[in-house]
């Protein structure tokens, strides 16, 4: 029987092999001393350790987690960026009807300026022509009054029958001419009032005919730019307008809200634009 065992005191393999000879105590010393690869160690797992499946993960599907995980970022930032945009044009839109609103108060209140300087002078051109009236009908009375006192003395003096008829004529002739001169002074009065309203109104006019380029350029950038629905449109023209142009293009309302719309612009047009472009207008047409 061969040595079993080698020099360095190792169990040797051959040797047990060739005897036929192996016992559990040498299987077990051979399992401790032999001697395993290293990608074999660390691939098998320690006996005592729990067993826990591995997962491994391939490249192509790591790079589909990556990009979902991108997709989902520049995902919500787009939305942030949708929200962000909403919010803004939501306050343009607010900002530029307080700015409209402004404007149609402010000519609102030049409209009513101007109609309290006319009622003023008016009021004030009624009260001159009452008092030249009262002064009339007194300086009337006061000469009434004097050729009352000349009747009664040239009565009393008068020596001949001859005479007799002719006074009571002569101041009722004169009454007359004064009444029909207080007559003409009250219609020329009126007259007078009548042109100052019209220059007036012709003034008012031609201010609405200035002002009216630089009213459509206004709408046109805040609400014509904006707003696509001609009914929205139609009504942010209504409202700004005041006077008789509201009044001119409130019947409007009755048609179909894109006819409508064109149809009060239209009517905007005539009223307030300039007389060459206005004349060009209805010869294209």
């Amino acid at each position: 029987m061969g040595s079993r065992r080698d020099n360095d005191g190792r169990l040797n393999m051959d040797a047990v092999r060739d005897e036929r000879d192996v016992s559990t105590q040498y299987t077990a010393e051979w399992l401790s001393n032999v001697q395993m690869p290293p990608k074999a160690h660390s691939v098998v797992q320690d006996i005592d350790e729990p067993h826990s499946p591995r997962v491994s993960r391939s490249a192509p599907a790591l790079s589909v987690r990556s990009r979902q995980s991108n997709a989902g970022i520049s995902r919500s930032k787009l939305q942030l960026q949708l929200r962000q945009l909403k919010e803004k044009q939501q306050l343009d839109r607010e900002a530029r009807y307080l700015e409209l609103e402004m404007q149609r108060q402010e000519l609102e209140l030049e409209r009513k300026r101007r109609f309290a300087e006319i009622a003023e002078r008016k009021e004030l051109q009624e009260m001159e022509a009452k008092l030249a009236h009262a002064e009339l009908l007194e300086q009337f009375e006061v000469d009434s009054d004097d050729q009352l006192s000349d009747d009664g003395n040239r009565e009393l003096n008068m020596t001949s029958h001859d005479h007799e008829g002719n006074g009571p004529y002569d101041d009722a002739e004169r009454r007359d001419a004064e009444r029909r001169d207080a007559e003409q002074r009250e219609t020329e009065r009126r007259d007078t009032e009548r042109r100052d309203a019209e220059r007036q109104d012709a003034e008012q006019h031609e201010t609405e005919r200035r002002d009216y380029p630089s009213f459509t350029t206004n709408f046109k950038t805040n609400v014509e730019d904006v707003e696509s629905d001609p009914n929205v449109r139609r009504t942010y023209l209504i409202q700004l307008c005041t006077g008789k142009a509201k009044e001119a293009i409130s019947g409007s309302v009755m048609l179909p809200p894109e006819e409508g719309y064109k149809k009060a612009k239209s009517i905007l047009h005539e009223m307030f634009g300039q007389a060459h472009i206005v004349a060009a207008s209805h010869i294209d047409r």
